[in-house]
């Protein structure tokens, strides 16, 4: 009888043990969770750059872009409602070459999907070739770097000139072939 309540007792000690220690200040074992030397920071790869042959299988409909070249609605906002968000196009205009000929059409795309109580934005610059397949596409971070107007092949931003604290536009020429980086300011670039 002695054995049995010996056991019994063995057993049932670290039980109140471990009911008792979550009562008591776990900071401790936080901290050292943090602290630990072989928790390394995760690096994550900048996005991609996407041309027409990595995202040609994409699931993006460009008959919405199609459609505002053909009325040539130039720098005209056109919101499209979907279900949890909306995405505002504007039509910037043609790159066009020495001869006239339209290389590409420009669109700024800004969406925003509803996660939650989070609203989350996505930002782009969308090159569309003349034969209405995606050439390019670059996603800017902020709705603020996308351009405001495409004058002469110039793409327009408006940015904040950190020496004078005043905003500023920033023009950057587009040539015949599309920049590996796409640049809002003088010192900043996608």
């Amino acid at each position: 009888m002695i054995k049995n309540s010996l056991i019994s007792l063995i057993i049932v000690l670290p039980f109140f043990a471990c009911n008792n220690a979550s009562t008591t200040d776990t900071s401790h074992t936080f901290d050292s969770i943090v602290s630990k030397p072989e928790a390394e920071p995760k690096i994550v790869e900048p996005k991609k750059f996407a041309d027409w042959d990595s995202i040609k299988n994409s699931d993006e409909d460009y008959t919405k872009f199609i459609k505002l070249i053909k009325r040539g609605l130039i720098n005209q906002k056109q919101v499209i409602k979907k279900e949890g968000g909306k995405e505002e196009i504007v039509y910037l205009g043609t790159i066009i070459d020495k001869n006239g000929k339209t290389i590409s059409h420009v669109f700024t795309i800004y969406a925003e999907v509803q996660a939650a109580i989070v609203i989350h934005g996505n930002s782009r610059i969308l090159f569309i070739k003349d034969n209405l397949k995606e050439q390019k596409q670059y996603y800017m971070h902020m709705s603020e770097e996308l351009p405001f107007k495409l004058e002469n092949n110039n793409l327009s931003f408006h940015y904040l000139n950190k020496e004078t604290n005043k905003e500023e536009i920033f023009e950057n020429n587009i040539g015949m072939e599309l920049p590996i980086a796409m640049c809002f300011s003088p010192n900043a670039c996608r």
